[in-house]
């Protein structure tokens, strides 16, 4: 049986943390790829040598996070 849970089992407080732990394999996976990203707290930073490698790195990570909820107004 799959459990999906709809909030955090013990609050908030334990929100950064388990948004570090899930992006870790992630963060690996984008950097054998050749993507930069740094997670902060519940933030994703992409980076590229020139704009249009960053846009693509954008659409990269875009794509791969795409089964997640993520706000893609904030995107760029």
């Amino acid at each position: 049986m799959l459990y999906e849970f709809i909030c955090l089992p013990f609050g908030h407080h334990l929100a950064p943390r388990t948004f570090a732990t899930i992006m870790k394999p992630v963060q690996a996976l984008l950097r054998l790829k050749g993507i930069r990203v740094v997670c902060y707290i519940v933030d994703i930073l992409i980076s590229g040598q020139t704009f249009d490698k960053c846009l693509n790195n954008v659409a990269a990570v875009g794509d791969l996070l795409q089964p997640w909820v993520y706000n893609k107004q904030k995107e760029i």
